[in-house]
């Protein structure tokens, strides 16, 4: 793509500067990493694009194709990138006006009750109740692994989104992609099970959702009461005591 004569003839009559640039670098890598401290971020697409167009050419002509005119190739490579940018424009929704900052909490018990860990994340641009909760056991997930945590339950008391963690199907929906991570995450674990609980047995995660709004980023207890939660620890207490 660099040094075979037909591409260098591509090259010199790309749009990019490269027809000065040395040839005797037969590393790509080396290469990219020369380009990339030399090309401005729209020449940097452009070479990218015009090195899969290259590459397309040779596959073509292996398998029994003609080699098309290097100016050809060219701007096949200046279209390509023109119609990838005008769908970039279009695909580019921007959230509702309702979308806000929000807040999540994470608690992680042991088998007796007693927090091991515990999150208290601000986000932004949340737009409902749903991907909130996503983002928050997405989070317990990767705390937990990241505790080496074996067994894991992981509990919610959005119904919908526990639905969709447990479902084993494809979610093309616009949190899909969250599932797919939680779902594979737990793959990691030696058991993973996913329970809805009613909002009042999920009191202290709310709590330390609220906390996140005055908060910038996350905090984390490890083997300790989050401060923010307490009064509603103390709550389960007195009801898990009755």
């Amino acid at each position: 793509m660099w040094e075979c004569g037909v591409a260098q003839d591509v090259w010199a009559g790309s749009r990019i500067s490269l027809q000065k640039c040395p040839t005797l670098m037969g590393d790509m890598v080396k290469l990219f990493e020369w380009l990339v401290d030399r090309l401005a971020e729209e020449d940097m697409e452009r070479f990218l694009v015009q090195c899969w167009v290259l590459w397309n050419q040779r596959n073509a002509i292996l398998h029994g194709d003609t080699i098309q005119d290097p100016s050809v190739l060219g701007q096949r490579a200046e279209t390509m990138l023109h119609d990838y940018r005008d769908a970039q424009s279009h695909l580019s929704v921007p959230l509702p006006s309702s979308s806000k900052a929000s807040g999540f909490g994470v608690v992680i018990p042991n088998e007796r009750g007693e927090s091991m860990a515990a999150v208290s994340a601000r986000v932004l641009s949340v737009q409902n109740s749903e991907e909130a909760e996503a983002l928050a056991c997405r989070k317990a997930v990767e705390v937990a692994m990241d505790f080496g945590f074996r067994d894991v339950t992981l509990e919610g008391d959005n119904i919908s989104v526990m639905n969709s963690i447990s479902s084993a199907g494809i979610n093309r929906a616009r949190l899909g992609f969250v599932y797919d991570d939680i779902r594979s995450m737990g793959r990691g674990f030696r058991s993973f099970r996913v329970n809805h609980v009613r909002r009042t047995a999920n009191t202290v995660a709310h709590s330390l959702a609220k906390y996140a709004g005055l908060i910038e980023g996350e905090m984390v207890w490890l083997e300790e009461d989050p401060p923010p939660a307490r009064d509603a620890l103390y709550s389960d207490y007195c009801h898990i005591s009755l």
